[in-house]
């Protein structure tokens, strides 16, 4: 195994210095896409979030290890349950996020957008509103650990 010169947390999504704000699940978001790293925007009001949307504007990714143990969920590769859970957003750029994706290979240094339900995707610097940079590459994971920019 290669060194990146990082350390990924086991049991977390983000690392490194960041700012994390508590809100809601909104009314509009789809549950099944409010998954620890996903990135979010938001909902009908400023406390509340649902999944973000392509190029939409990225307010952070959801949090798992900072979560309430009411909302928590059972993994980080488990969503949200319900709307109105409380979740940590984390923003601030240039912390480390493990975002999901969909199957989907990349190489360290490529740009990442949103898709329609909160996940990233391979980006175009200058055409798409690039949220992260990939910290280590991929070869068709469902998540990728990437440098946000959010």
């Amino acid at each position: 195994m290669a060194d990146l010169g990082i350390t990924m947390p086991r049991n977390d999504v983000v690392a490194g210095k960041y700012r994390t704000e508590r809100l809601g699940i909104g009314a509009n978001a789809t549950i099944a896409m409010m998954l620890p790293g996903a990135a979010v925007q938001y909902d009908t009001n400023e406390h509340d979030v649902k999944e973000a949307t392509a190029n939409c504007d990225v307010i952070g990714f959801l949090g798992y290890g900072m979560a309430h143990s009411a909302y928590k969920p059972a993994t980080r590769d488990t969503a949200y349950t319900a709307v109105g859970d409380e979740v940590p957003v984390h923003n601030g750029g240039g912390f480390l996020v493990r975002a999901p994706t969909a199957s989907a290979s990349y190489t360290k240094g490529d740009h990442l957008t949103t898709d329609s339900s909160g996940c990233v995707k391979a980006g175009t610097v200058g055409t798409d509103d690039i949220v992260g940079r990939v910290e280590k590459a991929t070869s068709s994971e469902t998540s990728v650990w990437m440098i946000s920019m959010v």
